[in-house]
């Protein structure tokens, strides 16, 4: 998606930059693109475990977003899965998925 007016995204935790300043957003300016790595999402150690590279589909039946801290998930609506979106925007399709 390409931002429409100039805004930011806020961090969830600062980060530290290389001189040494805490970076609390991100700038975006009006007509720059911003991408999300579903990728990344989808396969955080952090949400499926040291084995989030393994395709194993029965983990999508298992209930592991309440081991799962709220800022460590996506907010898909669908076991924590980032491609169908989120919020009132997210696919409506994500139930046939």
């Amino acid at each position: 998606r390409a931002a429409t007016i100039d805004n930011s995204i806020p961090l969830s935790k600062p980060i530290d930059a290389e001189d040494g300043q805490h970076v609390h957003w991100i700038p975006v300016h009006a007509g720059q693109r911003v991408i999300l790595n579903f990728d990344g999402f989808n396969r955080s150690e952090i949400v499926w475990g040291t084995d989030a590279n393994v395709f194993r589909p029965e983990r999508w039946l298992e209930n592991v977003m309440s081991k799962v801290a709220p800022e460590d998930q996506c907010g898909g609506p669908y076991v924590n899965l980032a491609n169908f979106g989120g919020g009132p925007k997210a696919c409506i399709a994500w139930r046939f998925a």
